[in-house]
């Protein structure tokens, strides 16, 4: 009997332990805005493109934006990210995170984020046409009918 009990007693545990952890990481994914800002990026991207396909007839876009409306949605994709935060970050982990995001700092850094993964993303993608300008030089060099020698 008391072995059930104390069984009893460790599954609710879990189970509240899991649900607080659960409501930190909703709350957690709420403040940090990056779904909500990766939604409205993939909002306005997918309507650009709906838009310029003039092809597609009109109620077939309806539908489509239907469907992205449904199944791209703040709730929809919190409910992917919960178990992703909950499985990486302890329930001290969420406490501090959310703390963060509530501080001047944290505000500060949901505002700027979305632009500073832009231009990280801007800087990076010359960055690599540059390195890969090269690396075709480097290419173009070694099927010269007389390569250069590497000294």
């Amino acid at each position: 009997m008391r072995a059930a009990v104390l069984a009893t007693f460790f599954v609710c545990a879990v189970v509240f332990a899991s649900s607080s952890k659960e409501k930190l990481a909703a709350e957690l994914i709420d403040l940090s805005l990056h779904g909500a800002t990766e939604l409205k990026t993939f909002h306005t991207a997918f309507q650009r493109m709906i838009a310029s396909n003039d092809k597609l007839p009109k109620s077939h876009k309806d539908r489509i934006v239907g469907i992205v409306k449904e199944k791209m949605n703040k709730e929809k994709i919190e409910a992917l990210y919960r178990p992703v935060y909950v499985e990486y970050y302890t329930e001290a982990d969420l406490k501090g995170l959310i703390a963060f995001y509530k501080s001047p700092l944290g505000q500060k850094y949901v505002k700027a984020d979305s632009q500073i993964r832009a231009r990280l993303h801007q800087v990076g993608m010359e960055y690599g046409q540059r390195v890969l300008a090269e690396i075709a030089v480097e290419i173009q060099k070694a099927s010269l009918p007389n390569p250069p020698k590497d000294n």
